[in-house]
């Protein structure tokens, strides 16, 4: 291997090792939303939890309106919980399928990443073998 086509791989090395780093941001993005959810996620069960306890006979429930507390009938009150429940948990894998594909993206491009440092550093050996066997020869 010349040194043009030594040239043209390290090339290679550094755009694939571009788009490899390129994906960080937009996993860190997509891990720092799912954590928000996730805690939403929480935040929502807990609350099915607590108007699971309240006793339909004489448990009032509020549900805040800006500085407002207003009155909202029980039935209603887990009826929205459950579909914002349902909606998040629909978020979350709507999440973890993009972040599953960017993941594998990533790991695609690593491992193109690694085949030209492979090649690369073969090259280099060779070109080192070589240098040694002309030094050696013209003794």
């Amino acid at each position: 291997m010349d040194q043009h086509m030594m040239t043209r791989v390290q090339e290679a090395y550094q755009a694939e090792y571009k788009t490899f780093q390129a994906f960080n941001a937009p996993i860190q993005n997509l891990q720092a939303n799912k954590a928000r959810l996730l805690a939403q996620i929480q935040e929502t069960a807990d609350v099915q939890s607590e108007l699971a306890l309240v006793d339909e006979s004489d448990g009032a429930v509020y549900k805040m309106f800006g500085p407002v507390l207003v009155k909202q009938d029980l039935d209603e009150a887990k009826g929205n919980t459950a579909k914002r429940m349902a909606f998040m948990q629909g978020q979350l894998a709507s999440i973890d399928k993009e972040l599953n594909t960017k993941r594998d993206e990533q790991n695609k491009s690593k491992q193109k990443v690694q085949q030209i440092q492979e090649l690369f550093t073969n090259a280099q050996n060779e070109l080192r073998a070589r240098a040694a066997a002309q030094a050696s020869s013209a003794q």
